[in-house]
C-alpha cells in the first residue's frame, strides 16, 4: 500500500528533519522552502498531494480561488503553524470539502509570562525609566506600586488568561475575570461585565482573540464606556490583540492619568497610532510567543496533526467560522 504524499511548505529554519521523523514514517514527505508564494502559486504546489504542512509567513491568506482549485479540492488536510485561522479563511475549506488542522495551546506559558513581565514593567515604572535614558537623561527613581493585595483582572479565560490568572495569584492578587461564556475558577470571581470588571482593577490583562465575525464579535470590545469606568490608574495590558482596544478612546484616558500605563505588541499598524508618542505606552516587539519551548510544542502538533489524520484520528481540526468546534488534542 502507498503512503500518503505530505509537501511541506515553510521559511528556512522553521522546522528540522527531526521534527519530521514521525510523519516520515506514514507519508513520502517532500520539503520545500519558500520565503512567499501567492496562494495561486501554492495551488499549482499541492497538485498530486494529500496532505499540505504549510507555514503562515510563505502565505498570508488562503483565498476562495485557493480552495477551489483542483489541485487543492484533492487535498485531505492542511496543517498550519497558527492558532488563529482568520486568515486561512475556514468558510471556504469547509466549502470545498478540505480539512483545516491548527496548533492551539502550544504557547501559553510564553505569551502570560510575556503580560506578567508587562505588568511589572508598569507597576515600577521600568518603562518610564528607559524613556528618560532614550531622551539622553539619568533614569529618574519613581515611585512605583506593589502588586500584592491589589486587583488584578483578566478578560478572556482560554488557556493563556488561565494561565495569566494563575501567575497573578501566585504574586499575591486578587483575580477577577470576565468570560464570554462563565467559567467556574477556584480563587477567580467572575464579574457580570467588562465595564464591572475595569471598575475594580488596578491591572487589566487582555487575553482574549480579536474577531470580527461570528456571534459573538470582539473588535473594540474595550471600547469608550469600558475605558471610561476604569479605576483610577490603571495598568492595562493588551498582549492579545491591537483590534480588542478603541485606540481613539484610550488616548484621552491616557492623556489624563485615567489610566497610567498602556502596552500593546509594536507592529505597522500600532506604531502609527496616536498612543505611540505617550512615554507611559509600552509596545513590545512581537516576540510574546517565541521561545524554545513554544517551538517544540509548534513543530510538535503542526507535523502531529497529519500524522494523527493518517492515522483515521484527526486533532486540532479547526470547524468553520469562529465560536465553532475545535476537535482538540489528546495530548
Amino acid at each position: 500500500m502507498t503512503n500518503p504524499k505530505t509537501i511541506v511548505v515553510t521559511i528556512k529554519e522553521m522546522i528540522s528533519d527531526s521534527d519530521l521523523a514521525a510523519l516520515r514514517k506514514v507519508s513520502e514527505v517532500t520539503y520545500t522552502e519558500k520565503e512567499s508564494v501567492t496562494s495561486e502559486e501554492l495551488s499549482k504546489m499541492v497538485k498530486g498531494y494529500d496532505y499540505l504542512m504549510l507555514n503562515y509567513d510563505v502565505v498570508k491568506t488562503l483565498d476562495e480561488k485557493f480552495y477551489s482549485s483542483a489541485n487543492a479540492k484533492k487535498l485531505k488536510g492542511i496543517s498550519v503553524d497558527m492558532t488563529g485561522m482568520e486568515w486561512a479563511n475556514p468558510s471556504f475549506a469547509k466549502k470545498n470539502g478540505i480539512m483545516l488542522m491548527n496548533v492551539p495551546d502550544y504557547c501559553t506559558e510564553s505569551v502570560s509570562e510575556s503580560i506578567i513581565l508587562e505588568v511589572l514593567l508598569h507597576a515600577r515604572k521600568i518603562h518610564d525609566a528607559y524613556q528618560d535614558v532614550i531622551k539622553g537623561s539619568d533614569p529618574k527613581a519613581r515611585k512605583g506600586i506593589n502588586l500584592k493585595g491589589r486587583t488584578a483582572g483578566v478578560v478572556g479565560l482560554g488557556a493563556i488568561g488561565l494561565c495569566t490568572a494563575e501567575l497573578l495569584k501566585g504574586m499575591g492578587m486578587k483575580v477577577i475575570a470576565w468570560n464570554r461564556t462563565p467559567k467556574q475558577i477556584p480563587g477567580v470571581k467572575l464579574t457580570s461585565t467588562i465595564k464591572e470588571l475595569f471598575s475594580l482593577s488596578d491591572v487589566v490583562c487582555l487575553c482574549m482573540k480579536a474577531v470580527d465575525t461570528g456571534p459573538s464579535p470582539t473588535f473594540k470590545i474595550i471600547g469608550a464606556d469600558v475605558l471610561k469606568s476604569s479605576k483610577k490608574g490603571l495598568i492595562l495590558v493588551n498582549l492579545g490583540s491591537k483590534d480588542l482596544v478603541d485606540h481613539d478612546a484610550i488616548y484621552g484616558e491616557l492623556k489624563s492619568g485615567r489610566i497610567s500605563a498602556y502596552s500593546v505588541t509594536r507592529g505597522d499598524k500600532t506604531k502609527s497610532l496616536k498612543i505611540a508618542e505617550l512615554d507611559c505606552v509600552h509596545m513590545p516587539p512581537p516576540n510574546a510567543w517565541f521561545s524554545d519551548e513554544s517551538l517544540a510544542e509548534l513543530r510538535r502538533k503542526w507535523a502531529g496533526n497529519i500524522v494523527a489524520s493518517i492515522k483515521g484520528k484527526p486533532e486540532n481540526v479547526f470547524e468553520g467560522e469562529p465560536g465553532t468546534k475545535i476537535v482538540r488534542s489528546k495530548s
